[in-house]
């Protein structure tokens, strides 16, 4: 079951949480596929993918030829809503 969007739902909450409660700066370690590989497995996946952290706006903080890589994303602070 893969490409439903569960991942981007979740990752998106996640997220929404954080900035709510404060936080500043979030760090995240996506896998990145093997070269040569069409995919990977869920069971390796299982921390996300590094196109899943790029379209949330993470930037690289080390790469590494494969493997579990470190994403790094500036939060803003949570918008006050106007009543």
């Amino acid at each position: 079951m893969t490409g439903w969007g569960v991942a981007t739902v979740l990752l998106k909450s996640a997220l929404d949480v954080m900035r709510q409660r404060g936080a500043r700066t979030v760090e995240g370690y996506p896998v990145k596929r093997p070269e040569g590989l069409a995919r990977i497995s869920n069971a390796s996946a299982y921390t996300g993918t590094v196109p899943l952290f790029e379209k949330q706006g993470f930037a690289w903080v080390a790469k590494r030829p494969q493997g579990k890589q470190r994403m790094r994303k500036a939060l803003t602070a949570p918008r006050k809503r106007i009543r």
